[in-house]
């Protein structure tokens, strides 16, 4: 029986690193993508109830157990519209139908 020649387990070599969040150098390891501070802000608890989807969408906060038909208010011309609200979901849309899409809201703007 002949045993390998190859190690196919390679040493973990630490390594001068670029940080894709803050841009900072550091020693880390081939496969990390962040510093130790920003890897912590990542994966803190306050990092991740942020909510990225703010400028089009709204956080909408309920305990419905079942679907049920909400009227909200258009941010943009203050008209009601009528959303299906799921259970454990928790993002609906902040304009109407007639505002949905960034061009439609620039010409309301425009025109108003």
């Amino acid at each position: 029986m002949e045993l390998p020649t190859l190690n196919r387990h390679r040493a973990r070599q630490r390594k001068l690193m670029l940080c894709q969040h803050c841009g900072a150098e550091y020693y880390g390891l081939s496969y990390s993508k962040f510093c130790k501070p920003c890897g912590a802000l990542k994966l803190s608890r306050n990092a991740r109830n942020r909510h990225p989807y703010e400028g089009v969408n709204q956080h909408f906060e309920h305990d419905f157990h079942s679907v049920q038909h909400v009227q909200f208010f258009c941010d943009l011309c203050g008209d009601p519209f009528d959303v299906i609200v799921w259970p454990k979901q928790f993002v609906y849309p902040r304009y109407c139908e007639e505002h949905r899409s960034e061009f439609k809201r620039q010409e309301y703007e425009r025109v108003k």
